[in-house]
């Protein structure tokens, strides 16, 4: 009896172990596609036809993540190891010092004194503050009726999706969060030097995007570049592509797709804008700063975020710190571009980073930062949404 025991329990255990091991499921992590990196030419690479529909995409956020995970990933891999050596031989883009004096002068005129960015970088520099009040913050942005209608008219929007009315700035600063109330008060400022035919230009919309998803990853890999200052960073990725907006009052006779538009950032485009217009978009942002109360650090930056594609040690005659700020600045306006919607890929151009200066940041810490859902989701939600203020 005791055997016919033992075997029966044996017996229910086997049945009861069986059962829950092919009853266990895992998801296994998304696997990385390869890269489709750039030819000699630097377009950007080829959409995917069978790849799912963008708004289908962004109609299911798990899915758009996923998809998203897998090409950031894969880009960083892309940035970070894809510099050929030939590229040394690149002529570099014009500087500030070549700038004739009466370009100069028309940048200056066309931007005005940009009274609108001390206001701006005041605010900037309190959202920075992490021990300011949310009420200082609001009592702040109140005494701007025009800006505070805005903030508020946003945090109602169909984004948000809320059911109750927001009606207070502390309200609204709570639920859009510090980081997007400054890019708000970014386009505030310069909406008005911006306008016209820009405003409704699908060129220039994703521009908008392009420079938040920046500021945005700018911010959050701040800790992968030895703990920079992250409002810094931010604010650079925010402004380092004024010069795109600019640029075509230099000569309004000729066609944007003509002499430099697409795709951005790529080499032979900023050749174009030197070409045509004896100026490029970095030295004009520079130009357009200058008197603006912005950093010396800062202006430099901006006039050379794009020499690290040229292979040139010219750029490396400041200090560890300004490197550090161009690697950061430089990788979040490539990985930026990653998060571009199918129709916006073939604006951008992906472009590698020197081991100079890819060696200053640490790699397995990048990845793990874009590896985060909630850094993804992030980025995503503060492109998307531009479009309640754009």
């Amino acid at each position: 009896m005791k055997i016919i025991f033992v075997i029966l329990f044996s017996l229910g255990c086997f049945v009861l172990f069986f059962l829950l091991y092919y009853n266990k499921k895992s998801t296994p992590p998304p696997r990385r596609k390869k890269y489709n990196t750039h030819p000699p030419g630097g377009s950007a690479p080829p959409s995917n036809k069978n790849a799912t529909h963008t708004s289908d995409i962004y109609n299911r956020p798990l899915h758009r993540i996923v998809k998203i995970k897998a090409d950031v990933l894969n880009g960083i891999d892309y940035i970070l190891s894809g510099y050929r050596l030939d590229d040394i031989k690149s002529t570099l883009p014009l500087q500030r010092k070549e700038i004739r004096q009466e370009i100069v002068s028309k940048i200056k005129t066309h931007v005005g004194g940009m009274k609108e960015f001390s206001s701006f970088d005041e605010l900037s520099r309190l959202l920075d503050d992490p021990d300011v009040a949310i009420s200082k913050i609001a009592k702040k942005i109140s005494t701007d009726p025009v800006l505070s209608n805005k903030i508020l008219k946003i945090a109602n929007s169909s984004y948000f999706g809320s059911s109750v009315a927001v009606d207070s700035i502390n309200h609204a600063l709570s639920m859009l969060g510090l980081v997007n109330i400054k890019a708000i008060l970014f386009h505030n400022a310069f909406s008005n030097k911006l306008s016209g035919g820009k405003a409704s230009n699908p060129f220039y919309q994703s521009l908008w995007g392009h420079s938040i998803s920046t500021a945005t990853c700018a911010f959050h890999m701040s800790d992968a570049l030895g703990g920079l200052h992250k409002g810094k960073l931010y604010t650079l990725g925010l402004v380092h592509d004024i010069g795109k907006f600019i640029i075509p009052e230099m000569d309004r006779s000729r066609q944007d797709d003509d002499c430099f538009i697409t795709p951005y950032g790529e080499k032979t485009s900023i050749s174009r804008e030197d070409a045509c217009f004896g100026i490029n978009h970095a030295v004009i942002g520079r130009i357009a700063f200058e008197d603006s109360g912005l950093s010396e650090q800062l202006l430099w930056l901006i006039e050379y975020h794009h020499f690290p594609s040229y292979g040139s040690n010219s750029y490396f005659v400041s200090t560890e710190e300004d490197k550090r700020y161009l690697a950061g600045l430089y990788l979040a306006n490539q990985i930026a571009k990653l998060f571009a919607r199918d129709e916006e890929k073939q604006l951008f151009a992906v472009q590698p980073i020197p081991a100079v200066l890819g060696n200053l940041v640490n790699r397995p810490m990048l990845e793990g930062i874009f590896s985060d859902d909630r850094v993804l989701s992030d980025i995503v939600k503060s492109k998307s949404l531009t479009e309640s203020y754009i």
